[in-house]
């Protein structure tokens, strides 16, 4: 068997990060059964082709085509990059039998001509397993139409055919049940759809915590005493940065947030410093990029925390629910059920996350909210080219989002959020009904350690036996070899490619947040 991985470029974190992990799963499961293995990316590596020196059971040789680069990396689209990836294939001793090509992210919309090179190598009898880690029908317009526009000018083809390519020698994998759910609704096959979450290993080693929170104080002036909440992302906008301030008001001066990095795309970086603007101005007890400070290693920040936190309202995987508890601490915050169902069907379990943080409606301007959410969420449906839904049915969704005479922080814009923060703020009794409508709020101020401890070794040992590199290659194995085992056939269309779409623009999945400018 011999693989070859495609992804647009190597640079750290995110999918580079899993390509790393998956080599290292293949390494520790079969690594007599892969004869060749080669890496083709675009051409950014920020440094990565020097770790696979470590993967040395089999030899992993990292080519670049500068045709594989973002569109907006390159300005236009190429269209020699089927050509291209055919000859490299050759040159390298692969052969459509016993080759498979292992694709990142093909349908994002960030080299649209990818999706042509896929089509005409299908043709030639190569098998495919295209892994999808984020979706641009998932409230990604810019992306979406970005496809759309340039699919638009080949018609010879429909656009279900070219994003959702079908053939025997083509198989899909997703990170999640979601996922799969929803390609199944498209018409995907389900014998060529696999569930494929991320690996998941255990920290090498952690300082000593009491060493760790004695540093922490020290740099960014906390008492001893106050319980600190670290929440180890970058302040983008789906991660839902207010309400993290939220949970610092609510903690009264009891414990103190922390965020770890700041955002590294400049169109995020606008709302992040409303955020910490904001806390300055409100004195909250907040901290910002504990993470990017020199004398502090990131190992360190996770040991010093007392919980680790996550606010975030999307995520494609959500390591933070499975990593916490290999870091030996708690995590708190808000569930994703759409993400976290699959973890608990393994057994792992989160006695202090809540699916909604819930706010008494009339600390808010109902209508305002209603009208403003609406209309962040009626402009992402126009940037989708969607004709928009009844003004009533509007209406209607959005009423089902209200709880009884409460609403959940998620829902709000990023104004609404911060005006409520401000009124908390200057309001202790309003305080008081927000923990009393959020028991997960009280658990944390709670500080049950012996309970807390209980989660953190059960969760530990489940994460380490269902996400281990062991798991994963075994996966990834199979996975292959069902591949190689199929007689090449025709292509198709996924039969309703839309209902990707619609299966991710529902009113009831969206916070404006995500989108706002």
């Amino acid at each position: 068997m011999k693989l070859v991985v495609i992804h647009f470029h190597l640079n750290r974190g995110g999918v580079t990060s899993v390509i790393l992990n998956h080599l290292r799963a293949l390494q520790q499961f079969c690594p007599e059964q892969l004869e060749q293995v080669a890496l083709l990316y675009g051409g950014r590596d920020a440094g990565v082709p020097a770790e696979l020196k470590d993967l040395a059971e089999f030899p992993i040789r990292a080519h670049s085509l500068p045709e594989l680069e973002y569109d907006s990396e390159r300005g236009s689209v190429a269209d020699q990059l089927s050509e291209k990836l055919m000859r490299t294939l050759q040159q390298l001793g692969f052969h459509p039998s016993d080759t498979i090509l292992h694709a990142h992210n093909h349908s994002l919309g960030k080299n649209v001509a990818f999706l042509s090179a896929i089509e005409q190598l299908t043709e030639q009898g190569w098998r495919w397993l295209l892994q999808i880690h984020d979706f641009a029908e998932d409230f990604r317009p810019d992306n979406y139409r970005h496809l759309q526009e340039t699919l638009a000018e080949d018609s010879t083809r429909t656009f279900g055919r070219q994003v959702y390519p079908q053939a025997k020698q083509i198989h899909y994998a997703v990170l999640n049940g979601r996922d799969r759910e929803i390609f199944l609704q498209a018409g995907v096959p389900g014998d060529r759809l696999h569930l494929l979450p991320n690996p998941v290993f255990a920290f090498k080693s952690l300082p000593q915590a009491e060493v760790a929170r004695r540093k922490v104080n020290e740099v960014f002036d906390l008492e001893k005493d106050q319980h600190l909440l670290v929440y180890p992302v970058r302040g983008i906008r789906r991660k839902n940065v207010g309400e993290m301030l939220l949970w610092s008001v609510v903690g009264r001066g009891e414990f103190v947030t922390a965020l770890t990095l700041p955002p590294a795309n400049p169109i995020e970086r606008s709302s992040y410093e409303e955020w910490k603007s904001l806390s300055e101005r409100l004195k909250l007890p907040c901290r910002w990029e504990i993470g990017a400070e020199p004398s502090l290693t990131f190992e360190e920040n996770l040991a010093a925390a007392d919980h680790i936190l996550t606010t975030s309202v999307a995520e494609g995987f959500g390591m933070v629910f499975l990593e916490a508890w290999l870091a030996g601490k708690p995590l708190c915050g808000r569930d994703l059920p759409e993400i976290t169902h699959d973890f608990k069907q393994v057994g792992l379990w989160y006695p202090q996350l809540a699916a909604h943080v819930l706010i008494p409606i009339d600390l808010v301007d109902l209508e305002r909210v209603r009208e403003d959410f609406l209309k962040v969420y009626c402009g992402v449906l126009r940037a989708f080219g969607l004709a928009l839904p009844d003004e009533g049915e509007l209406q209607t969704e959005f009423d089902a989002l209200i709880a009884g005479d409460t609403i959940d922080f998620a829902v709000f814009t990023r104004s609404h959020q911060a005006r409520l923060i401000e009124r908390l703020v200057a309001s202790p009794a309003e305080v008081d009904r927000v923990l009393a409508l959020n028991p997960v709020m009280q658990s944390v101020l709670k500080d049950d350690r012996i309970a807390q401890q209980m989660a953190i070794d059960t969760n530990a040992e489940t994460v380490l036996d269902e996400f281990s590199l062991e798991s994963t290659g075994r996966t990834l194995h199979n996975i292959y070899q069902s591949l190689l085992e199929v007689e090449p056939g025709a292509l198709d269309a996924a039969e309703s490619p839309g209902a990707v779409r619609d299966g991710f623009l529902k009113l009831t999945r969206f916070q404006p947040l995500r989108v706002e400018p």
